[in-house]
């Protein structure tokens, strides 16, 4: 339980109409996204008119794809690059109460932050795994064993 009040599922039929209607109906116009390759660019057609997505991650392992020059000149809709340690040297002050924020959350969560290992191997096998890692990463943490 991470206590949020709407989770949706992209997995889940139909999902892409509760997106666009949540997001409008909760006036949300920034949205960060690690996922990438189609996926962005979906996200952010569906967002309310002058919308941002942040784009920090390319999980999917493809390129961004798919955007629609409309949603960027008739709808005011933005993609940025984020990366947190461009933020962090930009933000310096703020770095105790984020890292206090984060630290209590984590002391308050209970297993909510405890890692999910989808698989264990030995250090000697690794790349075997790496080359596979696109199908594992959704399902838990690597544990690589040294001995």
């Amino acid at each position: 339980d991470l206590g949020a009040e709407i989770v949706i599922n992209t997995s889940v039929d139909g999902w892409e109409k509760e997106f666009s209607k949540t997001t409008l109906d909760h006036d949300c116009r920034l949205m960060f996204e690690c996922v990438g390759g189609k996926m962005t660019s979906t996200l952010l057609s569906l967002m309310p008119n002058n919308s941002s997505v942040a784009h920090y991650g390319n999980l999917s392992l493809e390129g961004l794809d798919g955007f629609s020059t409309s949603d960027f000149i008739f709808k005011n809709k933005k993609l940025e690059g984020f990366w947190l340690n461009t933020f962090f040297a930009q933000h310096q002050n703020l770095l105790p109460t984020i890292f206090g924020t984060v630290k209590k959350g984590i002391e308050n969560s209970k297993d909510t932050f405890k890692p999910i290992i989808a698989k264990e191997v030995k250090l000697d096998s690794l790349l075997e795994v790496l080359a596979d890692y696109k199908n594992i990463s959704s399902s838990g943490k690597i544990l690589i064993k040294l001995h």
